[in-house]
């Protein structure tokens, strides 16, 4: 029973890989073919995808502020390093004659593996929102979409997206926008995996949203009402169900990142706070309990020095809480910060402080199991472009572990082209960041890398290792087919 098996099986496998039942062939002729088949096979297997990738430069991390120098002329900056460059996987870039820029919303489709990335582009007369479709895997962009809040206000309107989540077949953006010197109104998208916009509309005069998730079968959108930090609740339909709004005794909040977690919703932002009769601005951290029918505000925290801090991203995982923005309170123009907070002790366990250049700003965060990777762009003053400008950026990721401790630091790209990251995300084993860099202008730009700022190693020994234990099955097929021929 096993040998007529066995022998079924070879014979179909033998059907598929020789000319024998095509040409006629003999024996020794089909020998040959399944050999020079399967050497074919073997080496086409053998060869790396994706590359090798460079020798990963590290650092020990910042503990605190004394331990923080001032690098703008040393040499061994890790803005001017090629050592510490992020060596992607692949990167895409999409624009036309004039400015793409602010690709503040980054998304993915799950059950699809499509990626979305939300900007806003100068290329269609006045500012308007862009929205990209990609495949995840390879990068390959299925379609774009251009929106104006011109047709609502029908005539001309500045457009600005600042946030996106994907959500039951549907893509949501957020964002503010205007007519001449009017003040901003909040403005919501929903658009189809298709790429069709089923609604537009402006929700809440003289404010802005920066912020939005879904849960539960209803959206939570993060903001600013006048001065006055806001949160909105609408039905997927959107319909508006509810708005709530907090601000200091003193001065105005705005909130700008948002999270769902637990039985809440998290914002960050920035607060006035009355420090010896001076308004500073400090880091915000709200919480309002949506598992109530009321969803009563349960939390109010902020962290700052004597100037200007605020929160710009925030994620949650496992009862803490990360927010990164930046901070003006110390010796430098502004540092990238990052907060962890227990949600159970309601108290913040660390920040740390990270800056090698005049000014860096932290714009998002995302966790991945025991690590957090924060994006931006930093700054040096004094380096001139061909355009003329008085400075450069360079895309920014860092790389911490939940406990603080600093495992990297990576910019992008090398040479002296611009490029800012605003957005980035955790998906499938890989990193997206999404930003705007150099091209025709200014082009935005989707990057895929691996968890260490690089791409997949290829590692010989364990290739070949791991190559011939996946293909044991295949012994006793082949020891039974040359059995046969002897």
């Amino acid at each position: 029973m096993g040998s007529s098996r066995w022998r079924i099986i070879f014979k179909w496998f033998e059907r598929i890989i020789t000319i024998d039942y095509l040409m006629g062939g003999t024996s020794i002729m089909k020998t040959k073919v399944v050999g020079i088949l399967l050497g074919m096979l073997l080496v086409v297997m053998t060869i790396p995808v994706t590359g090798v990738t460079d020798n990963l430069y590290h650092d020990n991390g910042v503990k605190n502020i004394d331990s923080i120098h001032n690098n703008l002329s040393n040499d061994n900056s890790i803005f001017l390093s090629d050592s510490n460059k992020i060596n992607p996987i692949w990167v895409k870039t999409w624009g036309r004659d004039n400015a793409e820029q602010d690709v503040r919303g980054i998304t993915v489709d799950e059950d699809k593996g499509h990626i979305y990335l939300a900007g806003l582009t100068l290329s269609y007369g006045t500012q308007r929102v862009f929205l990209l479709k990609y495949a995840g895997n390879y990068g390959i962009l299925y379609w774009n979409r251009i929106w104006s809040a011109e047709e609502i206000y029908q005539e001309t309107a500045w457009t600005s997206p600042h946030a996106i989540t994907f959500y039951d077949g549907h893509v949501y953006v957020v964002g503010s926008c205007s007519v001449a010197s009017a003040p901003s109104d909040a403005f919501l998208l929903k658009y189809t995996r298709n790429g069709e916009l089923i609604t537009s509309m402006i929700f809440e005069k003289i404010s802005g949203a920066y912020g939005v998730v879904a849960r539960d079968g209803y959206l939570y959108i993060s903001g600013d009402i006048n001065f006055s930090a806001a949160l909105w609740k609408f039905d997927l339909n959107g319909t508006k169900l509810w708005c709530k709004t907090w601000e200091p005794t003193e001065g105005a909040a705005n909130s700008y990142g948002l999270v769902e977690h637990g039985n809440g919703v998290y914002l960050t932002g920035t607060t006035h706070v009355n420090k010896s009769g001076i308004l500073t601005h400090e880091v915000l951290l709200l919480k309002y309990n949506i598992s109530e029918p009321t969803s009563d505000l349960v939390l109010i925290d902020t962290w700052g020095g004597d100037s200007w801090d605020v929160g710009l991203g925030i994620k949650a995982s496992n009862d803490y809480v990360y927010i990164t923005g930046y901070t003006e309170s110390f010796d430098k123009p502004s540092y990238v910060v990052v907060l962890k907070y227990s949600l159970q002790d309601e108290t913040m366990e660390w920040y740390r402080l990270w800056g090698e250049e005049d000014r860096q700003y932290g714009l998002g965060i995302t966790v991945v199991d025991d690590h957090l990777f924060i994006c931006g762009d930093i700054h040096v003053a004094g380096q001139l472009l061909q355009s003329g400008c008085g400075n450069v950026a360079k895309a920014l990721v860092l790389k911490y572990d939940v406990g603080g401790n600093l495992s990297w630091v990576k910019t992008w790209p090398s040479g002296d082209t611009w490029g800012v990251a605003d957005s980035i995300m955790a998906y499938g084993g890989h990193l997206y960041v999404g930003g705007f860099t150099q091209g025709k202008s200014w082009d935005a730009f989707l990057l895929k890398c691996n968890f260490e700022g690089g791409k997949k190693i290829f590692n010989k020994p364990l290739f070949y290792c791991g190559f011939l234990i996946e293909r044991l099955w295949l012994l006793p097929i082949l020891s039974y087919y040359f059995g046969l021929k002897n």
